[in-house]
């Protein structure tokens, strides 16, 4: 009778089967607590109201635009996590006279929510969240520009996050924006604009 020494090939099993078992749980969120994250995504914008003081609005105007964002997000709980980032966004303005582009630069602050994965969605998560940001403008006009700073108070987003494997999910999103911008047109002139926007936006989002 010959005796094997099988503890190696048993410590090997649980160890396969133990990182088996966190991959699974991370990707049904169980484990995100522990992970920190960050995303990337691209927006298209549509203008859905504006005001300017001292200006009458064109009715026939036409605004949107494009942006990216980055994001870093940490965790306080296992649905819950404090966010902050970055945002470009260039917007182009369509009117009888002209057109004009504006480029806004923000930093970004908030705080957003994910649900429980949905186990018949792939496991997927619904997650919402609500931004603010500061940062510097610069409107080109034909023969002007002239620049200010803005303000994001705030922007509302829901989305849907969706695993494609246990460190990187897809995630699309839409949002609503509210826009302040204040911008010297001349030596002794302030001009502020507000805007709503209405935000289309995919992205990555990687976990470490």
């Amino acid at each position: 009778l010959t005796m094997y020494n099988n503890s190696n090939y048993l410590w090997e099993v649980n160890e396969k089967s133990e990182q088996q078992r966190i991959e699974l749980e991370r990707k049904r969120g169980l484990r995100d607590i522990i992970l920190k994250r960050i995303s990337f995504k691209i927006s298209y914008f549509l203008g859905l109201s504006q005001s300017v003081t001292q200006v009458d609005v064109d009715e026939e105007e036409q605004r949107d635009g494009l942006g990216v964002k980055a994001f870093y997000e940490h965790p306080l709980t296992n649905r819950l996590s404090l966010i902050g980032g970055l945002q470009f966004t260039r917007e182009t303005i369509e009117q009888q006279d002209g057109q004009f582009r504006t480029q806004r630069f923000f930093g970004l602050a908030g705080i957003e929510f994910n649900t429980a994965p949905i186990n018949d969605l792939y496991f997927a998560k619904f997650f919402t969240g609500l931004v603010l940001g500061y940062g510097l403008s610069n409107t080109t006009l034909p023969n002007d520009s002239f620049s200010g700073t803005t303000f994001i108070l705030p922007e509302f987003y829901v989305g849907l996050n969706f695993p494609i494997n246990p460190k990187w999910s897809f995630l699309v999103q839409t949002s609503l924006t509210s826009v302040s911008t204040s911008e010297d047109v001349s030596d002794e002139q302030n001009q502020t604009t507000n805007q709503i926007n209405l935000e289309f936006i995919g992205g990555i989002k990687y976990l470490f």
